[in-house]
């Protein structure tokens, strides 16, 4: 596969988004994100993180991590870790990087799950349902998705490429699906980065 970089107009702002399978390409994103997030004066980075499993043929088996999907402000990247052809030492330690919060919903089995499959930790992480389920108690039960909290918390509302962006080499189920992906990422560093100031204090304490 090799990888390709995917432009994604959202809420203003266009999303690069890297697909790969190659532990070099992996790095460099990683890179370009430190040089470009991380050396601003920040203490703290807040980067989205979710992962998408590959059904396992016998329904009573557990499924496997098929991707990683990680989003630093409007920089996205998909690793396809059941093809790449080794895990590069950047991710692991920008995974375990303490100044770096990732963030997503039911996140702790997302990270326990890389940590037996693929021996990646994450050094501290947030889960934003849980988040927002402590601060309005009232408002918030059951299990409300990422786009319905960022929704109704900051004003992020659904969107999807029109059926003329969907027409090239991508492929039409390709690009939906890449697309959602980065919506997710979006969605969840938007909504923890709109609530800094009340994190602000809990952060200290991840």
């Amino acid at each position: 596969m090799g990888y390709y970089t995917h432009l994604v107009p959202f809420n203003a702002k266009i999303i690069e988004t890297t697909v790969t399978d190659e532990a070099s390409v992996a790095e460099i994103w990683v890179l370009q994100v430190r040089s470009k997030f991380m050396f601003n004066g920040q203490k703290l980075t807040i980067a989205g993180l979710n992962c998408k499993w590959k059904s396992h043929p016998i329904r009573s088996m557990s499924n496997k991590i098929a991707t990683l999907q990680l989003c630093v402000d409007t920089m996205c990247l998909v690793i396809q870790l059941l093809h790449i052809n080794h895990m590069p030492q950047s991710i692991k330690t920008f995974l375990s990087d303490t100044d770096v919060v990732f963030v997503g919903i039911e996140i702790e089995e997302t990270v326990f799950k890389l940590q037996n499959e693929y021996g990646l930790s994450c050094g501290r992480t947030i889960d934003v349902r849980s988040l927002v389920k402590a601060w309005f108690p009232l408002s918030y039960y059951g299990k409300p998705g990422l786009k319905v909290l960022a929704n109704r918390l900051v004003g992020l509302h659904k969107w999807r490429p029109s059926d003329d962006e969907c027409l090239n080499k991508l492929g039409f189920l390709t690009r939906i699906r890449l697309s959602l992906h980065v919506l997710m990422h979006m969605l969840c560093t938007g909504l923890v980065t709109s609530f800094s100031r009340k994190m602000k204090g809990l952060l200290k304490h991840v």
